[in-house]
């Protein structure tokens, strides 16, 4: 998780400072926003039957903010890059998770590199949890998720290849 929320960071420090960025982001389940987005009505119910430990609570996401950034409130850019100037970000590819608390942050980051001009693509991994590219391959959506990360690294610099979006 901190290393989807760096590399924007890095990447904006980069561009801010007049050198090479990098030819593509590739984002899995990234959090980019403080306070997270809220889970779209149908998918908080269908949460509800997941058990805490796969879950990601306010007061959790609090406490991972507070021990990443010291501070709830005043929160630069580096730290969540949902806030900054995303205007000459390299084309980007982003892996959500179905089953994510986080999801709409990296769904909300999406719509805003969108608006600014970035190239971007994104795959939701369907009945998936937060985490799950640390599972075995032996899971379609896993090999499905990194088939998407693969593809937009074989296209090099060019904005991230069509890919099919699962909806839940």
């Amino acid at each position: 998780m901190a290393l989807a929320r760096r590399n924007p960071a890095a990447a904006l420090r980069l561009r801010d400072l007049g050198q090479r960025r990098p030819d593509a982001l590739l984002l899995a389940y990234p959090f980019a926003h403080f306070p997270n987005p809220a889970l779209d009505a149908d998918t908080r119910v269908e949460m509800e039957a997941l058990p805490p430990l796969l879950r990601f609570t306010t007061e959790g996401i609090e406490s991972m903010v507070r021990n990443y950034v010291g501070r709830l409130s005043d929160l630069p850019p580096s730290a969540m890059p949902g806030a900054a100037d995303l205007r000459g970000l390299p084309a980007t590819a982003i892996v959500v998770a179905e089953y994510d608390d986080l999801r709409p942050s990296g769904e909300l980051l999406e719509r805003q590199l969108a608006e600014v001009g970035v190239g971007v693509r994104s795959y939701l991994a369907a009945g998936m949890t937060h985490g799950h590219l640390n599972r075995n391959s032996s899971l379609g959506e896993v090999d499905r998720s990194l088939d998407f990360l693969a593809a937009v690294l074989a296209d090099g610099a060019a904005a991230p290849a069509e890919h099919p979006t699962h909806k839940g």
